[in-house]
Formats: C-alpha cells, structure tokens, sequence
C-alpha cells in the first residue's frame, strides 16, 4: 500500500513539472494547465465517491473557462481544454479495472453490448480514414459507461441525496450565470457567439441571447436544466419550499433557451415518474406548486426591464407547437431525415464514427454535419449491426430499470428506480431531436443506471 501511495506521488510530481516546464518552454499554457489538472485529479483518487462531484463539475464549467481562456489567448474552433471533461473520465476506468466484477450481471452485459457496439463503429471510422474524429467519438460514447459502473462500486446510501444537491446547486449557479448572461453578456461569451458562428443562440446583445451560461449552446444548457430536475424529482417537497424555489429558477432559465423539445423531455419525464413513484399524491402537489409558480415566474417576465423582445420571442417560440406546419427549422429537419435514412439504408456496415456531429472538426473536411435526430445518426454511423445493438441496449436499459422498480423493497428504493426511469424516458424521447446517450448526457444515462445498480447488489437502505 505505501508502495502504491509512492508511486502515485512520484507521478503526479513528474506531471506537476512536465507541466510547468512545458508551460514555460512551450508557452502552451493551455497544455501546462490540462496536465496540471491532470495531476490534481490523480491526488483526488483517494476521495473515493466523492471524485464523482468533481467529475460533474468537470463537465459543467469547462466550457465556460475555456471560454475565458479563448478570451485572454485566442479563439480555436478545438481547444485543448474541450478535452478536459472526457479526461476525468480515464481516472474511474483505471479505477474500475480491479472492481469490474463487483458491477451487476446486466448492468455489466449492458455495458458490454455498448462498447463492442462501438468498437465495431470505431474500426470503420479509422478504416475511412476518420482518425481523430472517430476517437473523439468513441471516447464520447465509450467513457461515460465506466464511470456509471464505477459509481456502482462505490454505491453508498447517502450517495444520490449527495449528488442530487450538488447538481442542483451547479444548475442554481449556472442559471444565475445565465441570467446576468441575458442581461448583459460579458466578453468572453460575446466573442465566442462571433467567433463560433452560431447563429441560432441568438446575437451578442442584452435580451438577444438565448441563454447558454457555461455551457457550449443553449441546447445541452437546456438539457443540463432538464435531467438535473429530472434527477431531483424524488427532493422536491411541499415541505421543502425552497427546494422548489430552486427549481422555479431552473425552469425560468430554460425558458430563456428557447429549446423546445427541452420542455417536451421535462414534460414526459415529469409524467412517466408520477406514474411510477409510490408517491403519487406528495409530487403532484410539489410539481402542482413548482408548476404554479413557474407560471408566475413567466407571467412577471415581460415587467422585467429590457424583457418585451424577449417574451415576444418566447411567446412566438412556443405558438409553433400548434402550427408546426409553418415552423422553419422543423422543415429544415424534414428535408434532411429523407435523405440521411437513404444514405443509412445505402451502407448497411455503417459509414464509421466522426462522420457526423462536432467531432467532424477534426476530419480532413473541418466541416459539422448533423441530421438533427440522435437514431439517424447512429444509423449511419454504426450500420446494421451496431445500430441493432445500441437500440438493444436502450431498451433493455429500459425495460430493467421498470423491473427494478416493481421489484423494490421500499418506497426510497422505488422513488430512485422511477426517477432513473424517468430519465431514460425523456432520453428515448430527445434522442429523436439530437444525441442524448454521450457526453455529458450520456453520463445522466450512466450515472442513473449505476446509482440504482448500486440497491441491486446492496440491497435497499432506509432514509433519505
């Protein structure tokens, strides 16, 4: 053990100074800093579960450092930072080459299935000569499942409740961060919206952005917003007013993304949990009154200074459900779903990972395509077979996590089976508008599954 422990600190000091060294020489201080966190990340393997938070944090605030960063040192369409979040994820692979055998029989198959799904996709993508956007890809889809099946090896009862806060209190800052972003964009975010050309987060003026905070875009912001209310549904309570107050700021948040099919998620989410929590009653009356005071929220919107482009535009944002005929974007989409199932249909082995999606900025062509639907593209990209084997695992994910809920052995343990449900619920839902099993939501779809694996080989507990 001390040996392991020498070991350890005679690694971290080599990367400590390659990293000081290299920031000096180089004058890469970007380099000098993901080495730096590197090494701060392997002194974190001794805080056990708790390496998960900053795991989620990893996640959450990156994108917005490496913002500021691009701020002080210049824009690049790939910074090293971007990194960064799948580099927290190496550490609970290591972790988990010893523990594998702890993880649940069909949690580990489903783990299995997926990353052979993979694999096979990896291999055509480097074999078209993909590179490092089918790497970047796979690293995507691939890392997040080890971090769920670690989180189960290290399952305590008290690890949801903690986790379940702590994205609620990330979420709380961010949507805070979000509306001074509205209000007056700082710098460092205005030159981003230029230099990124993203014409649909809006433009780089007061009441004109829609909202990203810390995240890349308003899209995986909304999401962040979405599955973190998801995930705390069994903490909302009547009793817990400012539990809900939270909350309220979350959805006054999301309405400032404009991401409709955010809401969708959230709706069917909310509904499938209702009807599969064995409190029914206590969360209707807690959506009741988070609902309740949400519409508040939005009805006081257009009083607020600035604020009457902006509820004109969430007004208009929201009629196009009832008139999607005449949606602009919704026939975007229309036009390509044809033409993309075509191009599926006409390579039946897959055309390989990175040939869609922002890992295409590291092909040849530089260039993003993306069919605007999470299936399609996994279509095209994994063929026949790994196509049949990622649906197999989104439903048999699915359908295990209903199992586990019938079969619980008390009200907690039956809340957690219905909220992760819930989640992969709303997941299947969105996945029809854009990828939601990789990255940063692929590790919602992990993270749910690995905390209730975690009551199939502990058992259940009492209390929250």
């Amino acid at each position: 053990m001390q040996q392991t422990e020498s070991q350890r600190l005679i690694f971290l000091g080599a990367l400590l100074a390659v990293g000081v060294l290299w920031g000096v020489t180089a004058n890469n201080p970007q380099a000098a800093l993901l080495l730096l966190v590197a090494a701060g990340a392997l002194k974190l393997f001794s805080l056990g579960d708790r390496y998960a938070f900053v795991v989620l944090t990893a996640w959450v605030m990156t994108p917005g450092l490496r913002r500021i960063v691009d701020w002080q040192l210049g824009y690049g369409s790939i910074s090293v930072l971007s990194i960064l979040p799948l580099l927290v994820l190496l550490l609970p692979v290591v972790l988990l080459v010893g523990r594998w055998r702890q993880v649940p029989e069909p949690l580990l198959l489903l783990a299995v299935v997926w990353s052979g799904a993979f694999v096979y996709a990896l291999g055509i993508g480097l074999a078209n000569g993909q590179g490092l956007a089918a790497l970047y890809t796979f690293a995507q889809f691939c890392l997040p499942p080890a971090f769920g099946l670690w989180l189960t090896t290290v399952w305590k009862p008290d690890l949801y409740p903690r986790l379940a806060w702590w994205l609620l209190g990330l979420a709380v800052l961010a949507s805070l961060y979000g509306f001074y972003q509205f209000v007056a964009p700082p710098p460092w975010d205005t030159q981003w919206m230029v230099n990124s050309q993203m014409t649909s987060i809006g433009k780089p003026e007061p009441f004109e952005v829609r909202v990203f905070s810390v995240l890349n875009s308003d899209g995986p912001f909304a999401d962040f917003l979405v599955f973190t209310l998801l995930f705390n549904l069994p903490r909302f309570k009547l009793e817990r007013p400012w539990s809900l107050g939270m909350g309220l700021l979350l959805l006054l948040a999301l309405s400032l993304t404009l991401v409709r099919s955010a809401w969708l998620g959230l709706l069917g989410g909310i509904i499938l949990y209702l009807v599969l929590s064995p409190n029914r009653s206590r969360m209707l009356g807690a959506a009741t009154g988070l609902v309740t005071l949400g519409a508040v929220g939005l009805l006081l919107l257009p009083a607020l200074p600035g604020s009457e482009r902006s509820s004109e535009r969430l007004t208009t944002r929201f009629q196009t459900f009832t008139n999607l005929e005449q949606d602009v974007s919704i026939q975007e989409r229309q036009a390509l779903i044809l033409p993309a199932f075509e191009r599926a249909l006409g390579e039946p082995t897959g055309e390989g990972l990175g040939v869609i999606g922002t890992a295409t900025k590291l092909s040849a062509e530089a260039q993003t395509t993306d069919f605007d639907n999470g299936y399609l593209g996994r279509f095209v990209e994994m063929g026949y077979p790994g196509f049949i084997a990622y649906l197999g695992v989104l439903a048999g994910s699915f359908f295990w996590v209903l199992r586990g809920r019938w079969q619980a052995g008390s009200a907690l343990e039956a809340e957690q089976w219905a909220m992760v449900a819930a989640m992969l619920g709303a997941l299947l839902l969105l996945e029809l508008a854009v990828d939601h099993h990789e990255a940063f939501m692929g590790i919602y779809f992990w993270m749910g599954l690995g905390l209730v694996a975690g009551f199939a080989r502990r058992g259940t507990t009492d209390g929250q």
